[in-house]
């Protein structure tokens, strides 16, 4: 065992070190302090359990689906999936040129088309995924809490979002995150096999299309979240500790 004159030393030996030795001293104990602090809160973490009489079914969930897929009818093996959760009802969305050829698709699903929004829960969906059979109650498991979620506000918020003196009219997933936690909303992540969502990569020039997006949008959402509102700072530490 180290006695206290060893401990001493060790210590005056660490301060009479170069500056740039401590500094990456430190570094890699923050690394490895995270990484282990990290590992440990996923062990620990545990979704949700689904209630015996949950506060919301399939029946208050409307899907959200914004689309401008050149080829609608690689959709339908997804939609397929959705509607297999039962939701209340799905809303899609395109641009003009596509209207013809979604609702084609549409037609072809033997499903009611929903186009007012009427449930107390809206989820906004890719257009590109498959969802497996039990996601809707996995995922409405968490609402059991009434400070998880939104509230009105948002939908205000959403629409008339700016960057500098500018309409921002993008990056809504992005959105969705940071007013949360502005707003300090509670979220919780379902991390069980019965909620597991497979998606299509895109290849070619439609990836390159995509990676232009997000190259559009995501250095603004950065800069909002880091420069101006801050909160994203200390919540992603904070979410590791605790949750």
């Amino acid at each position: 065992m180290l006695d206290t004159q060893s401990l001493i030393g060790a210590l005056r030996l660490f301060l009479l070190t170069p500056s740039w030795f401590k500094f990456h001293i430190g570094l890699w104990l923050w690394r490895y302090t995270r990484t282990i602090v990290h590992t440990l809160s996923h062990c620990m973490y545990k979704s949700k359990p689904i209630p015996k009489e949950p506060k919301y079914t399939a029946s208050d969930v409307t899907v959200v689906i914004a689309t401008i897929h050149n080829a609608p009818e690689e959709l339908h093996t997804s939609l397929e999936t959705i509607l297999a959760c039962r939701p209340y009802g799905m809303i899609m969305i395109t641009t003009q040129d596509k209207y013809n050829a979604l609702k084609e698709l549409v037609g072809s699903l033997q499903h009611s088309n929903i186009r007012v929004l009427c449930t107390d829960i809206a989820n906004m969906a890719d257009d590109d995924v498959w969802w497996p059979r039990d996601l809707i109650i996995w995922i409405l498991a968490p609402f059991e809490d009434p400070k998880m979620g939104g509230s009105k506000d948002f939908l205000h918020d959403f629409q008339t979002e700016r960057w500098r003196k500018y309409s921002l009219n993008a990056d809504d997933d992005n959105f969705v995150t940071r007013w949360l936690v502005n707003y300090k909303w509670k979220t919780w992540i379902q991390h069980e096999e019965g909620c597991e969502i497979e998606t299509t990569l895109e290849y070619g020039k439609k990836y390159l299309c995509q990676c232009s997006r997000w190259a559009r949008s995501n250095w603004r959402s950065n800069w909002t979240s880091l420069v101006n509102e801050r909160y994203v700072i200390t919540s992603v530490h904070l979410s590791s500790l605790f949750y």
